[in-house]
């Protein structure tokens, strides 16, 4: 098989990109891969103009002691430095599960959840505002990873599952021979406990169909 680029020479990889056959010369092995040269500028092309994207937030008059008091507010603290999509994860974390806890009358997920998030946003803004006064760039990346996490989809299936359970029994047993509005208590929990059961039939369905490639 001869190279794609050099018709006289013998192609020694396939590029594991664009699949064609290259030579010693074209061929740039990266981490155990074999890449020819046009395909591994465009990855290169496409990193560099992704960072480019993520904003930066940039020192300016920030004061650790006002991103402490910002920050006994979840999230607040994180805005404050400018760190916008932190800061928006942060307070959605920390009110949705009040509202969640709220809804499927499980209270007891509110002293279990929220001094870690509380804590966390406090501590995690003196660190980022040190690292400003440093003169580091800060950039404003996600809380969360949220590709690891859609990767996890068989994990967080389980997870509804199991809140779904608690919620359901939570609020199923003191109302066994008692009608107190028990429709509208156990809807959310059917519904978390039926999405969960839902991501699950879902993962676990590609994962069959992968084994079957």
């Amino acid at each position: 098989m001869q190279c794609t680029n050099h018709a006289e020479k013998e192609a020694e990889a396939i590029c594991s990109d664009c699949s064609i056959p290259v030579c010693h010369e074209c061929m740039v092995e990266v981490a155990g891969q074999h890449f020819c040269r046009s395909c591994l500028e465009k990855r290169i092309m496409n990193q560099t103009e992704h960072i480019s994207e993520e904003p930066i937030s940039s020192p300016g008059n920030k004061s650790k002691f006002w991103a402490f008091v910002s920050s006994l507010i979840p999230g607040v603290g994180y805005m404050y430095l400018g760190l916008m999509r932190r800061g928006l994860e942060s307070m959605i974390l920390f009110f949705g599960t009040i509202f969640v806890s709220s809804i499927i009358h499980m209270d007891e997920l509110v002293p279990f959840v929220l001094p870690v998030i509380f804590f966390y946003s406090i501590f995690d803004t003196q660190r980022l505002v040190g690292q400003m006064i440093d003169g580091y760039q800060v950039r404003d990346q996600a809380l969360l990873d949220w590709e690891k996490i859609g990767s996890r989809s068989t994990i967080i299936a389980y997870v509804l599952i199991g809140l779904g359970t608690l919620a359901l029994l939570n609020n199923l047993l003191p109302q066994v021979f008692f009608y107190n509005g028990l429709a509208n208590r156990l809807v959310p929990p059917l519904l978390i406990l039926g999405l969960g059961i839902f991501i699950l039939y879902r993962s676990t369905r590609k994962g069959g169909s992968e084994d079957g490639i």
